[in-house]
């Protein structure tokens, strides 16, 4: 059990070491991850689950897209973190 427990340490390593090198060539990436609370996975994962966000015309049809789904339901690379609540629109 410990053995495969280090293979898939080991595995997980790899897959984050290839997000890693496809983050590079994707500077959105870099931006979502200067916000805090979201790192490698949840950068990636948000780009992979909407795609290029320059096909909605405004932030309302971002919204009404679904794409937000991600955003409320997502989980936080930090294994600490815990988030709950909804998002709340500012005026």
């Amino acid at each position: 059990m410990c053995r495969e427990i280090r293979d898939l340490e080991t595995s997980i390593r790899d897959a984050e070491g290839q997000l890693e090198r496809l983050a590079r060539d994707l500077p959105i990436v870099a931006q979502l991850r200067s916000i805090p609370g979201i790192g490698l996975l949840t950068a990636t994962a948000l780009i992979a689950f909407v795609g290029d966000v320059r096909r909605f015309k405004n932030a309302r049809r971002f919204a009404s897209s679904g794409s937000t789904w991600f955003l409320t339901n997502a989980c936080s690379d930090s294994v600490d973190a815990s988030a709950s609540g909804s998002i709340r629109h500012r005026s």
